[in-house]
């Protein structure tokens, strides 16, 4: 028995289709992947590899835009397991300046969605990001003239505790930090 090709199209062609008048296509999950990498601050391919480290996938992210949630809540539902994907993929690669840098975008993502209210005492003018600052250098892994290279990253914030305790996280991992009271300009953490 010979099936001819026109036979074979139709059944094709209604895979492709959606059903819902074609508002989510083939390449739905991607595209809403890309929102969350935006929203986040990083490639979205790397949160795609990430997340697909604890097994969430293209299809997850489509059935995250089905239900109609916005991005932001889609990150915050997330989060937890980009963070479980970076420990994974730190344990398999190394600290490369990809995954520092992601971890750095999720303090950064976290601090900026938590409302800390400034001191009265301290102008804006004074601390335009924070009272605290923190910065660590992290070496990249690559070499100029014969010295090991750094990258330098640094926050602002007015809650102390928290800056604490990323700054306890990052010196355990080997890394220098400084936390320093930008007010009265004493070191806090060295």
């Amino acid at each position: 028995m010979v099936i001819s090709l026109k036979a074979l199209r139709k059944p094709l062609r209604s895979c492709f289709q959606s059903t819902e008048k074609n508002v989510f296509s083939f390449f739905t999950g991607r595209k809403f992947c890309g929102e969350i990498a935006r929203l986040l601050g990083v490639d979205s391919g790397f949160l795609g590899s990430v997340m697909l480290e604890v097994g969430f996938t293209w299809a997850h992210f489509k059935a995250l835009k089905r239900a109609d949630i916005s991005a932001g809540e889609a990150l915050n539902a997330i989060l937890p397991s980009f963070e479980q994907g970076l420990v994974s993929m730190k344990s398999r690669f190394g600290s490369q300046s990809l995954i520092l840098e992601a971890e750095q975008a999720i303090v950064n993502y976290r601090l900026k969605i938590k409302e800390v209210p400034m001191r009265e005492d301290i102008s804006s003018d004074e601390c335009p990001g924070g009272r605290y600052k923190l910065s660590y250098e992290v070496p990249t892994g690559e070499m100029l003239r014969g010295k090991h290279r750094t990258a330098t990253y640094g926050m602002h914030s007015d809650d102390l505790e928290e800056l604490e305790a990323i700054a306890l996280v990052k010196k355990m991992g080997g890394v220098s930090v400084l936390l320093v009271d930008q007010v009265t300009s004493k070191i806090i953490m060295n």
